[in-house]
């Protein structure tokens, strides 16, 4: 694996949409043109660093600048605000906006060995949410597919750490009877609004490490959770789920795999900003977690930089 000098690079675009989205410019844009002078007193900025921010973004496509007056492109009204568009995304970019934040912190983590400290507004969870979902949706149809292929019809479902809801939902479209989402009380209190009208989804706001759901599931999903853990909580989390599992059941684990690709190995950093035990985890890893709690692997199958991994109740 050579190096990606591509990569050595500053992200401008992201830290210059990042930085409009961050001062409402986007939002308030949306409810019509305005002239620059208009926008910088509703902004409470300063006119200069305002008109060169906004030319800067009409040469990208993000605004329109006509007679004076700035306006949202086309392309940004449906990348941010249209949900039926192709190009849509809202602001998940926010995240990794956010995350650079925490990214630049790495020396000092590396010098004390302590993750970042986070605390998150209930509206950058919603944030976190909305970038998990974007960043699954190229994926999650394939993952749903191999998960269910070869259950019962009708199958019930655990997904644990599922409160973005994009598997949940693709699970029940491909037939699943019920799906259990457990996810931290915080997620789950956010997101719960969401899915008043889908009787097949279930949500339950707790830590894994205190249980799981009880019920008699066909499968037991655990999508890029273990990564956020070390490796007694992991080994726990397996043996928890054969215990809640019918027999013939099985664990379907979703997660970058160490050594495989470039992706796994910047995550692996990923986790020690973000986490106090948790990395990315070899195939040996999991081969050892699984086996212990009775498991056989069927399958292990690549998915956009990550790994899925079946397993049966032997």
């Amino acid at each position: 694996m050579k190096p990606d000098i591509r990569a050595l690079r500053l992200p401008e675009e992201l830290l210059v949409v990042g930085a409009a989205a961050e001062m409402g410019l986007f939002h308030l844009l949306q409810k019509g043109p305005l002239f620059i002078a208009q926008v910088a007193s509703q902004l409470g900025v300063e006119l200069r660093p305002l008109e060169i921010l906004c030319e800067s973004l009409a040469g990208l496509g993000y605004l329109v600048i006509d007679g004076g007056r700035v306006k949202l492109s086309r392309f940004a009204r449906e990348l941010f605000f249209d949900r039926c568009s192709d190009v849509y995304v809202g602001f998940s970019f926010m995240y990794d906006y956010e995350e650079l934040k925490l990214w630049l912190q790495l020396p000092e983590v590396i010098k004390t060995g302590k993750p970042v400290r986070i605390k998150r507004a209930p509206e950058q969870l919603r944030l976190l949410m909305e970038a998990l979902a974007h960043y699954a949706s190229p994926m999650v149809e394939e993952v749903v597919g191999c998960c269910l292929r070869g259950l019962p019809d009708s199958p019930e479902v655990l997904d644990v750490g599922g409160g973005t809801l994009v598997y949940a939902r693709e699970f029940v479209r491909q037939g699943a009877a019920a799906v259990v989402v457990l996810d931290l009380p915080a997620v789950i209190k956010e997101m719960a609004p969401d899915v008043k009208q889908e009787l097949r989804i279930k949500l339950v706001g707790g830590d894994f490490r205190q249980g799981l759901p009880p019920g008699h599931y066909d499968l037991v999903f655990i999508g890029n959770i273990c990564r956020l853990y070390g490796e007694e909580e992991n080994k726990a989390l397996i043996e928890h789920a054969a215990r809640q599992l019918k027999k013939a059941g099985r664990i379907a684990i979703l997660d970058f795999i160490r050594g495989t690709n470039r992706r796994a190995a910047l995550f692996d950093v990923n986790m020690l900003i973000h986490t106090a035990r948790g990395r990315t985890w070899t195939f040996e890893h999991f081969r050892h977690w699984l086996e212990d709690a009775g498991f056989s692997i069927l399958d292990c199958h690549p998915v956009k930089e990550r790994y899925l991994i079946i397993a049966t109740v032997a």
